[in-house]
């Protein structure tokens, strides 16, 4: 075997220029179908960190539950993250300007792909924090502890403490969605109604659509309108079509295309050895011989 090594080797020696077309052809084939495969990927990153920015991290939101099925959520052994809220009222402020405002865990703000920029998040039923840009649509100085009065047809008039003052959402700001955000409190939720909304983030190496349905029937949710994929992420992910045909295509083609190349390369270098091929089986070598070398 070794002596036909050392042929082939002597071969390549000979016909250097054809011999390192055929290798950089292979070569630039592989990286071309490589490099496209790593710009899908890369691409497909920034995409979710842009939708992530816009929708949030959660991977499904559910919406019209109980206590006690909160509790079962956070106790769930697939759950990475949970935040619970719920509508506290619309603040009717005097310029005019509508404000939601949300009665939330602090977690809500890393769903929400936001967080407190001054100041902290209310953890007291009087406090209040708010977006920078929603304080410039109110009028409102960013001035930290200043005392704010917000009148709601939910619960009347009721005076706040600005505590915290939140990283502007550019989805917020172009959707022009105004919040406010205050502790959540269970006590607040109205008797017996099922009235908190869920967001949930799974862990890596699940399939989040299945488990978000198959967490929804572990908690007694029999509507599944109640159960809201976050699906711009999801599809971003792969979820909903997990083969990216576009990469599948394009790798085709480059792979067609560096076949084409090196075939064409290789049946000429053959065709220029047809002779030697005829002139070694004209001196005793066999079909074996030759394939070897």
């Amino acid at each position: 075997m070794l002596k036909y090594m050392k042929v082939a080797w002597k071969h390549i020696k000979e016909y250097k220029k054809r011999s390192i077309a055929i290798v950089l052809s292979i070569m630039l084939s592989v990286f071309l179908v490589v490099t496209i495969g790593s710009l899908s990927e890369s691409a497909r990153v920034l995409q979710v960190d842009d939708i992530i920015q816009n929708t949030g991290r959660n991977h499904v939101f559910y919406n019209g539950l109980g206590k006690a099925q909160i509790d079962k959520i956070s106790k769930e052994k697939n759950v990475k993250e949970v935040a619970n809220s719920f509508n506290y009222g619309t603040w009717k402020s005097n310029n005019g300007v509508n404000v939601d405002i949300l009665a939330g865990e602090k977690k809500l703000l890393y769903m929400l792909d936001t967080e407190i920029i001054e100041g902290k998040y209310p953890t007291e039923s009087n406090e209040i924090a708010i977006e920078g840009w929603v304080l410039d649509r109110l009028r409102l100085p960013h001035e930290l502890n200043k005392n704010i009065k917000l009148s709601s047809k939910e619960n009347g008039e009721k005076e706040f403490k600005l505590v915290g003052i939140i990283k502007n959402r550019l989805h917020s700001q172009s959707h022009d969605f105004r919040n406010a955000f205050i502790a959540f409190d269970k006590g607040k939720l109205a008797q017996d109604k099922e009235s908190i909304e869920t967001l949930v983030e799974f862990k890596e190496g699940v399939t989040y659509k299945n488990e978000a349905k198959k967490l929804g029937k572990a908690i007694g949710i029999k509507d599944e309108s109640q159960i809201q994929l976050n699906k711009m992420l999801l599809d971003a992910m792969g979820e909903f079509e997990a083969v990216d045909w576009n990469l599948v295509r394009i790798s085709l083609l480059l792979m067609l295309v560096g076949g084409i190349v090196i075939y064409s390369l290789y049946s000429i270098s053959v065709l220029k050895r047809v002779q030697e091929y005829g002139m070694m089986r004209a001196i005793c070598s066999t079909k074996k011989q030759i394939v070897y070398i």
